[in-house]
């Protein structure tokens, strides 16, 4: 499982590194002529497909699925921030956190 997320973290951060990459190189390379027309051509033909795709209403409703979903995972993320960031200031008595409050406190005198 280790090895998997390591695998799909290298992909998200070699994918971000080239599309900041080209970001920043995309003025220059628009300067080519030949670059410039097959990005437009690129562009015009990858509106063309969300086009075709906004048509199909099965596609609709599962791009709504999944956006609900998403909102519906990063409110309870935050609500977990939330309540684990509320809780670092208040050890329980006799937890663990409790035990290292006074273990620290011990070894400051």
């Amino acid at each position: 499982m280790l090895g998997v997320l390591l695998l799909v973290a290298a992909k998200v951060v070699g994918v971000a590194f080239s599309a900041r990459l080209f970001e920043i190189a995309r003025p220059k390379m628009l300067q080519v002529p030949r670059f410039a027309w097959a990005y437009g051509h690129g562009l015009r033909a990858w509106a063309w497909c969300h086009a075709l795709l906004e048509g199909i209403p099965a596609w609709v409703a599962a791009r709504g699925a999944v956006q609900r979903g998403l909102a519906r995972g990063r409110a309870a993320l935050a609500g977990a921030w939330h309540r684990l960031r509320a809780g670092v200031g208040r050890p329980a008595a006799g937890g663990v956190r409790a035990r290292l409050a006074a273990a620290i406190r011990q070894q400051r005198r």
